[in-house]
């Protein structure tokens, strides 16, 4: 009789071009991701920040109106960043733990994609929102991509 460690051995060795091509589906669709979370140009003060956000803003508002945004550093409930609608014509960036350039991207997709208008009319985000509005908002911080 075979024992389930030979089985299982015969069974990886019958599947490992598919084993291999999934890792390089993977990294191909997230290595780009984790390399800009790690790699991207890094906020170290206000001066960073303002150049940053003057560079990037034009990108992720394509065709609307520029917004007033504030920023501010503090506490975040995930450490990493939050963006959120304070008024009628106002925005606000909170930056926690993760200060860099996708991160800014980000949280202005969030501004300028409505998805702070919603939560400002709603009072909060249902969770299909925050799902949805958090994977689009990746994406755009990541690849660039509109959805």
């Amino acid at each position: 009789m075979i024992s389930a460690e030979s089985r299982f051995k015969k069974y990886l060795q019958s599947r490992k071009k598919l084993i291999a091509g999934i890792g390089v589906v993977l990294a191909c669709l997230f290595g780009p991701a984790v390399y800009r979370e790690n790699f991207s140009e890094e906020i170290k003060n206000t001066s960073d920040l303002i150049r940053i956000v003057k560079e990037e803003e034009p990108r992720a508002r394509k065709n609307s109106a520029s917004r007033h945004i504030y920023w501010r550093y503090g506490k975040t409930p995930w450490g990493t960043a939050a963006s959120a609608k304070i008024s009628e014509e106002d925005y606000m960036i909170i930056l926690d733990g993760r200060r860099n350039r996708t991160t800014i991207c980000h949280e202005l997709y969030h501004i300028y994609g409505g998805h702070c208008d919603k939560a400002f009319e709603k009072g909060d985000w249902t969770t299909a929102d925050k799902i949805k509005n958090e994977i689009t908002a990746n994406l755009y911080a990541w690849y660039g991509l509109r959805l």
